[in-house]
């Protein structure tokens, strides 16, 4: 079946182009024709006059006697135009001398060379580093009294924030894995994906 489709569409195109061949061959006989009949009215013949076979009809034709033309007088050629010299390079201005470097500054006379410790202490806590400090809230009132079904049971009807915060409260303190799963799940359903 393909293979049908495709010659046939070969067929198509290779019946196109033996069509416009033969336009174009009969295109030019009819030239040919137009040519010698305003030739022949003009008393020129059929020939073009070199003893060669005429181009549209295929028929020899005698040379015709030709007049001998007199030679064109010759011209002086045209003086040569008058060129402009090549304009010089542009040069570069000269690149600006780099700044002097200030001189160092003198050393002040009150400082010494060897650290002094002054006093070694720290804050109260600060054993434990430097750190950011998180504090989350209930998600709401009276969270931490409620058991983990009464918070599943409630989940349905809590917004979008207030089940990120269940989860978030849940991780950070009592970790109960029912209702984090919970709280996941309905956030899951709440927040559709994009």
């Amino acid at each position: 079946m393909l293979g049908s489709i495709l010659t046939r569409q070969y067929r198509f195109a290779t019946r196109g182009f033996e069509i416009g061949v033969q336009t174009a061959h009969q295109a030019v006989g009819v030239a040919g024709d137009v040519v010698g009949a305003v030739a022949g009215r003009l008393g020129l013949g059929n020939g073009n006059g070199h003893g060669e076979p005429d181009a549209f009809t295929g028929e020899m034709v005698p040379e015709a006697e030709t007049r001998p033309q007199p030679p064109e007088p010759r011209r002086p050629p045209p003086p040569e135009p008058r060129r402009a010299p090549p304009p010089e390079p542009r040069r570069a201005p000269p690149a600006p001398a780099p700044p002097a470097a200030p001189p160092p500054a003198p050393e002040p006379a009150h400082v010494s060379s060897e650290p002094e410790l002054v006093r070694e202490s720290a804050e109260p806590g600060a054993e434990e580093g430097a750190g950011a400090q998180i504090r989350i809230d209930e998600p709401w009132p009276a969270y931490r009294n409620l058991k983990a079904r009464d918070v599943i049971a409630r989940l349905p009807f809590a917004t979008r924030e207030e089940l990120a915060a269940v989860e978030l409260f849940e991780l950070a303190h009592a970790n109960r894995k029912s209702v984090v799963v919970a709280a996941q799940r309905a956030l899951k359903k709440a927040s559709p994906p994009r």
